[in-house]
């Protein structure tokens, strides 16, 4: 269905998304429904498509958006990637099969079950790499593509996880308890513990990007709260 601002209000946004063709918005869920929803809004020159909503039966948590590189040069041509996670626990995914804007449908979604509690969080790095993390204190690395997707299950955290990030090798997870672990992808070995002693609420991952349009994401540089940390 056709995204449409006439009924909503500055409460009902959530969440934005940015890229170079899209901008996607996550809408709190209606009172009484319990569902979410996604609205995406092409950009000038964006690969087909118009202006479509995506309904969550579950009320979203939080959201994600990947583009292909070079989606506008793509033939036919390719619309975004999209993972949100929701309160009870589900990740779904948008597109994680290709496809233009048009064919991306509620039915066509894929959705992934592992988490326990409600996913907090979510990062996609491409089509086949998203990390999750949930209230029930796992980090999650999963390969939509794949009959069984989920390819790591990363335990160790204290308590809910408020962020995760990835660059493709290494993953990025931050507890409400102020800890920070960076994970190896590929063997989901955690390589790194970070901690602020005695920090009673939840750790920030901030990332700074740079980079021009043509070129992919590169982080330069990673701050945690602007506290120092300890590396254990």
């Amino acid at each position: 269905t056709a995204c449409s601002t006439t009924t909503a209000t500055a409460r009902q946004w959530a969440e934005v998304a940015l890229t170079h063709s899209w901008v996607v918005t996550r809408r709190t869920a209606e009172e009484g429904s319990g569902g979410s929803s996604l609205c995406i809004w092409p950009l000038a020159g964006a690969p087909g498509g118009l202006p479509r909503e995506l309904h969550e039966a579950a009320e979203m948590t939080c959201m994600s958006v990947w583009e292909p590189p070079l989606a506008r040069k793509l033939s036919p041509p390719q619309g975004p990637m999209i993972a949100t996670g929701a309160k009870d626990g589900r990740v779904q995914v948008w597109g994680a099969h290709g496809g233009s804007l048009d064919q991306v449908a509620d039915a066509d979604a894929t959705i992934l079950f592992g988490h326990t509690k409600s996913a907090s969080s979510v990062y996609v790095f491409s089509d086949t790499l998203l990390v999750t993390g949930g209230a029930d204190m796992d980090v999650r690395v999963w390969d939509p593509k794949r009959v069984r997707p989920c390819v790591h299950v990363l335990r160790g955290h204290p308590g809910r996880i408020d962020q995760v990030w990835t660059d493709g090798l290494q993953a990025v997870s931050a507890s409400q308890e102020g800890e920070v672990r960076v994970w190896s992808v590929r063997s989901g070995v955690c390589t790194s513990i970070l901690r602020r002693a005695g920090f009673p609420g939840g750790a920030e991952v901030l990332i700074a990007r740079g980079g021009s349009s043509d070129q992919l994401e590169r982080i330069t540089a990673l701050r945690i709260l602007r506290q120092p940390l300890s590396l254990i």
